[in-house]
């Protein structure tokens, strides 16, 4: 049985609609991961494991989706930041008092390391 719910498809004319069946799967993720071969997009999407990330589903988009995809996730991004706060990135946090010297060394590798396991971009 399919939902009444309907919504716009992300880049397309705000006209073209799809149907949300009731079935369908949700999932939520933490980051994402992926490349591209010159025929397309493969986005795969981790979530928190117990001991390592776990991937959760794999999509494959076209080079044209998956530039719409971007375009529509940038203009959501920057409405929410608009609406509700912004969005800080590990290692982005807000500019605070220097630490001393050496004491930041540690706790900067431990941001980039947390950011570059995400490999959102």
């Amino acid at each position: 049985m399919e939902n009444q719910n309907q919504a716009a498809a992300p880049g397309r004319a705000s006209s073209r609609e799809m149907k949300i069946p009731e079935s369908l799967q949700k999932v939520y993720a933490i980051g994402a991961a992926g490349g591209f071969t010159p025929y397309d997009f493969r986005i795969l999407f981790f979530d928190a494991g117990r001991f390592q990330p776990e991937a959760k589903v794999e999509v494959t988009l076209s080079p044209i989706a998956a530039k719409e995809l971007r375009n529509w996730l940038d203009n959501l991004v920057k409405d929410f930041e608009k609406k509700v706060r912004k969005i800080e990135l590990p290692g982005e946090q807000s500019k605070e008092p220097q630490q001393k010297k050496g004491a930041g060394a540690s706790a900067a590798a431990g941001s980039t390391a947390a950011s570059s396991m995400r490999m959102f971009g």
